[in-house]
């Protein structure tokens, strides 16, 4: 932020580097010289407005349009406050600059990466779910309420374990981060196979990889979960043929060697009787 001081004059008695940042001017150059030299129209922000403005209240804020040194007019997020300077020959006015061309460029692009990540949690075939350190459910995506059956807004504040069972431990007073520092579940971040239960208690398995995530000096835990339930009818699907396969392989061998043996005996048989005879 840029901070300069002036007094009640409106002449400046301080400008520090990050004013010389937002407007082009040393400090060498501001020192002294009256406030209004960076405003072109007496009605974008009048000094003697503001004031009037702190004769009422303490501080005041508002938007100002200055004029940069190039004379380019830069936006500025302007506050003002009264300090008193005593031994320092009267009153202060103290005032602070942002460019609010760089919050509302900020703003845009954190709108955007905003928008972008609500349209991959939404269209998301796979369920999302976040919870905080209790467990409680914070987020939920559509694919989520779709798979156990509630409504997405329903499993807010719900607890993780009514969803995944084994996912904490024996009561829901018990917290996700437990789980993942168990030495007998799994770290962070890597794919387990668990049980889920739906709304109607129906049980099924699932993937579940679950991140820790540093948010606002606390974390929460995202959770990705992909129903395996197809997967597992294939897999026994594929058994099923297996064995199918296995059973009539072994049954065609049975049937036509066996034929083939007793053929071949009864042709030694043939073939001894014979040899008998010629000795005979």
């Amino acid at each position: 932020h840029g901070i300069l001081i002036t007094d009640v004059r409106g002449h400046i008695l301080y400008w520090n580097i990050a004013c010389k940042k937002l407007l082009g001017y040393s400090k060498e150059e501001m020192i002294g010289k009256p406030v209004k030299m960076l405003y072109g129209d007496e009605d974008e922000m009048p000094f003697y407005s503001i004031m009037e403005k702190l004769q009422k209240s303490s501080s005041v804020s508002g938007r100002w349009h200055a004029r940069h040194k190039s004379g380019q007019k830069v936006c500025l997020d302007t506050r003002a406050g009264i300090y008193q300077a005593v031994g320092k020959g009267g009153d202060w006015i103290v005032i602070s600059l942002c460019n609010l061309d760089r919050l509302e460029l900020a703003e845009k692009e954190l709108k955007a990466k905003e928008a972008f990540a609500t349209t991959i949690l939404e269209t998301s075939a796979d369920a999302i779910i976040t919870a905080n350190e209790r467990g409680l459910i914070i987020s939920a995506n559509p694919a989520a309420g779709s798979l156990f059956g509630y409504e997405a807004d329903e499993m807010l504040g719900m607890h993780a374990k009514r969803l995944i069972p084994g996912i904490c431990g024996s009561s829901e007073d018990e917290v996700v981060e437990d789980y993942l520092n168990d030495s007998e579940c799994m770290e962070s971040g890597k794919v387990t196979e668990m049980q889920g239960e739906k709304r109607d208690g129906t049980l099924f398995p699932l993937h579940l990889s679950v991140g820790k995530v540093a948010w606002n000096g606390g974390h929460f835990y995202a959770g990705i979960i992909r129903d395996l339930t197809k997967k597992r009818e294939l897999e026994n699907k594929i058994l099923e043929i297996g064995n199918e396969e296995r059973r009539r392989v072994g049954q065609e061998l049975h049937d036509g060697l066996g034929q083939m043996l007793t053929g071949i005996r009864m042709i030694s048989e043939n073939l001894a009787r014979k040899l008998e005879n010629e000795k005979e």
